[in-house]
């Protein structure tokens, strides 16, 4: 199994467009969005979760915060785990929905923090993998009235330095006896996953071969958008082909449209780029699922 395959297969969660979005990603324990109906999809997996990014303040990606954190304090599981909610800085819906969760949830048996954010911040430590596992926020374009941010789960790895890649193994051997080997060695960032939210075609320097591209696709077709604020789901793949990512998961495609008519854009698109990436979907009818598209 591929990387990108794995790391696919560690996701789970749900997307329909303007009433809910939220994936938990279960190799890193932690919570991309928070819309309704988390709770009761999880159940005790809350227990499990760490940390919670939130991309941005829409009712649809975070209306499900105040259930997941009753479920915390009062199912069945382990109600003294910690919990950090990462969201955008200087945002009044995020501050007024902390406001109200204080309120509605006294007595929390756990140390819950709000972590306001910008994309200057990080690295934030995923506990998964110690100081090599991490996330890293970056900004995203969404809406002009409120702060939006994406977010990369990345790891720290090392490598052969380049000048040393195409020697033979029994060079290397002997290199590493000599020099030692730190010496031939280089640190380097490995983009796991990248989560845009709901969001337009995001820079490509943070894109840039990372393996799995989960990128909003609300529209079909550009003519659909009345406002910039949401990706189309050829914008996605273009994105996806010129940035050299692994896979690409497609999600927050508009209920407006039919299966079938997804289907058919899809298979045009796919037809016309040839992407050398598998392509996933979670599409609206089925919004728990999440489907590799047949070419």
């Amino acid at each position: 199994m591929s990387l990108a395959a794995d790391i696919i297969k560690n996701i789970s969660g749900y997307s329909k467009a303007m009433y809910s979005t939220w994936f938990y990603f279960r190799s890193s324990r932690n919570l991309f969005d928070a819309g309704e109906g988390v709770s009761a999809a999880l159940a005790n997996y809350v227990f499990g979760i760490e940390k919670v990014f939130i991309t941005h303040s829409h009712y649809d990606h975070i209306g499900g915060l105040p259930g997941f954190i009753l479920s915390r304090k009062n199912a069945r599981g382990d109600t003294e785990k910690d919990l950090e909610i990462y969201h955008p800085a200087g945002d009044d819906h995020m501050e007024n929905l902390k406001k109200y969760i204080v309120r509605l949830a006294r007595d929390l048996p756990f140390d819950l923090q709000w972590i306001p954010i910008d994309e200057t911040a990080g690295p934030i430590p995923l506990s998964s993998g110690g100081d090599a596992h991490f996330v890293r926020p970056f900004r995203t374009q969404h809406t002009d009235w409120a702060a939006s941010l994406g977010y990369a789960v990345i790891e720290r790895r090392s490598r052969l330095r380049p000048e040393f890649r195409g020697l033979q193994q029994e060079a290397i051997v002997s290199l590493i006896r000599e020099r030692g080997k730190p010496a031939l060695m280089e640190d380097y960032e490995k983009k796991l996953l990248l989560y845009t939210g709901d969001a337009l075609t995001v820079p490509g320097e943070m894109l840039r071969d990372c393996e799995v591209l989960m990128h909003d696709a609300t529209f079909l077709d550009a003519s659909d958008r009345k406002e910039p604020i949401h990706a189309t789901v050829e914008e996605a793949i273009q994105s996806a082909q010129r940035n050299r990512v692994g896979a690409l998961l497609l999600f927050h495609i508009s209920h407006r449209y039919s299966p079938a008519s997804i289907q058919k854009k899809l298979r045009s698109l796919i037809d016309s780029y040839r992407p050398e990436f598998p392509i996933y979907c979670v599409f609206p009818h089925k919004p728990y699922l999440i489907q590799r598209v047949k070419v």
